[in-house]
């Protein structure tokens, strides 16, 4: 059986030009990135700006992906997550905040929040935040009072630790805030 080259060899041999293969030439395209490769390639981008240099540390804190993600489990029955992801969203955004953000729901009792500061894997701040489900029953009080109290204590929170120094030792360690007992 012939092949394409053995086909273009013999042509070669008898000072005939190959034959031409009747399907159309493969097109490649580059793939888009997914989303975190984008993101990531921005960040070191921007904080790697001259070649050689390390980061300045203005640089690395100012730059975030600027976004929020929500990331939702499974409810048992009857129960529900008592702060949306969207009210969480227009809150930080009302007081000027600007953080990426990290929303997990997950049954259970849990309500904390997490600031995380830059390092090497990661070269922005972070806003990590937890919140558990209640019962149905209990969903509309439970989200009356998140709104009303809970989230300005949090808010204020994220808010007094972005408005410190980028070189001030709060700011450059991990921070934790406990919201259970401010419901």
């Amino acid at each position: 059986m012939a092949t394409k080259a053995g086909n273009a060899a013999l042509a070669a041999d008898q000072g005939r030009p190959a034959p031409r293969d009747p399907r159309p030439p493969l097109v490649t395209h580059s793939r888009p990135k997914p989303h975190f490769e984008a993101t990531w390639s921005k960040a070191v981008n921007h904080c790697l700006a001259r070649i050689g240099k390390p980061p300045l540390l203005d640089q690395v804190i100012r730059w975030h992906p600027g976004e929020m993600k929500s990331e939702t489990a499974a409810l048992p029955k009857r129960h529900s997550y008592p702060l949306r992801p969207s009210t969480l969203e227009d809150a930080l955004k009302r007081a000027g905040v600007s953080i990426d953000v990290h929303l997990i729901r997950r049954p259970g009792t849990l309500f904390d929040a997490h600031f995380w500061p830059p390092n090497a894997d990661v070269p922005y701040e972070r806003l990590y935040i937890r919140i558990g489900s209640v019962p149905v029953e209990q969903v509309g009080a439970v989200r009356r009072e998140i709104e009303a109290t809970t989230l300005p204590v949090l808010v204020k929170w994220i808010a007094s630790i972005l408005a410190k120094d980028p070189r001030s030792p709060v700011r450059r360690e991990q921070q934790v805030l406990d919201l259970r007992g401010a419901r």
